[in-house]
């Protein structure tokens, strides 16, 4: 069982949410959006690619995380392109959501990390989603 969370990005009044099935709690998902938003800060201004390359990034760092391997072009290709029969987890715990969240899986957190300012909010054991 993951611990779930929603993470809601949010540029000019636009938003697009990402589910994430594992390690949601705080101590966990605050420092890896900060790590994200340092990687991705020449693309924090387009809220599409941001998205995009949350999961992106999401996967590759668990991927490297979890088999302990350092960042190299083979291992980051391993993680992209999976290895059959192998690391089947790898397929799963990350999804663009609709914002209504209805019918949803108990969501634990709640994250809106706003674009513009790079400020991250978390508003745990709330389903609320911010608009």
């Amino acid at each position: 069982m993951g611990t779930r969370g929603v993470i809601t990005f949010v540029l000019d009044g636009q938003t697009k949410s990402v589910y994430q099935h594992w390690d949601s709690y705080e101590s966990y998902t605050i420092p890896k959006l900060q790590a994200f938003l340092r990687w991705n800060q020449s693309r924090n201004t387009d809220l599409h690619y941001t998205v995009a390359n949350f999961i992106f990034y999401s996967k590759m760092t668990d991927y490297l995380q979890q088999t302990h391997e350092k960042p190299t072009i083979t291992n980051i290709k391993k993680a992209i392109y999976g290895i059959p029969d192998q690391n089947d987890g790898f397929h799963t715990g990350y999804g663009i959501v609709d914002q209504s969240m209805e019918g949803f899986w108990s969501i634990e957190y709640v994250y809106r990390v706003d674009l513009r300012t790079l400020k991250i909010e978390v508003n745990p054991s709330s389903l609320e989603v911010y608009q």
